[in-house]
């Protein structure tokens, strides 16, 4: 189902009324970007978070360069418009970067996906635009709710310095590093 303005605060309002007080919130990738503004919004609802593949700002900014390049984010937004599928293989193999047997991981990767519906083309373009404008490294600071932070050292999309950078800046984070993980 397709939302009346795909926007971070409304999927944050949707999470928020689906859950109840002192939830435990996790996200991964966008999901994480997601779950910070919901805590940030409904700090009484969120008592914590587990951010996985997390980012304050996915795409690189002249002030921000643990993140992709603006030229390969732009790779992925044409890949959408013109081979979804395409595309959708190619994330999940950048999902097996790192893993200590890569093959086996995207072997499975894909058994899974293959199991589920695809993802509807308008999601996924709204998703991407999300991804290239978001921007949390202001709201960062004021989350107060213990965060554990959840990152694979050989994270093909989100550099670790990101995840490490969401540490020192949230007030009650921990993070945790996974070696031979993407």
């Amino acid at each position: 189902m397709l939302f009346r303005s795909y926007s971070l605060a409304e999927l944050g309002e949707r999470v928020a009324a689906a859950v109840p007080d002192g939830s435990t919130l996790v996200g991964w990738s966008l999901g994480a970007q997601v779950a910070m503004r919901c805590a940030a919004d409904h700090p009484g609802r969120i008592r914590r978070l587990v951010l996985v593949g997390a980012t304050p700002c996915f795409v690189q900014r002249e002030d921000w360069p643990h993140a992709v390049t603006a030229e390969v984010f732009g790779q992925f937004r044409d890949a959408l418009a013109c081979d979804p599928d395409a595309l959708r293989q190619r994330f999940l193999g950048l999902q097996a970067t790192g893993e200590a047997d890569s093959r086996a991981c995207l072997r499975r990767l894909r058994s899974l996906a293959a199991k589920g519906p695809s993802p509807h083309p308008e999601a996924l373009r709204q998703g991407l635009r999300l991804l290239q404008d978001i921007d949390l490294r202001d709201l960062v600071p004021t989350l107060t709710q213990p965060v554990l932070v959840l990152h694979g050292q050989a994270d093909a999309l989100v550099p670790p310095a990101a995840a490490r950078w969401l540490v020192r800046r949230l007030p009650a984070a921990r993070g945790v590093f996974l070696d031979n993980a993407g």
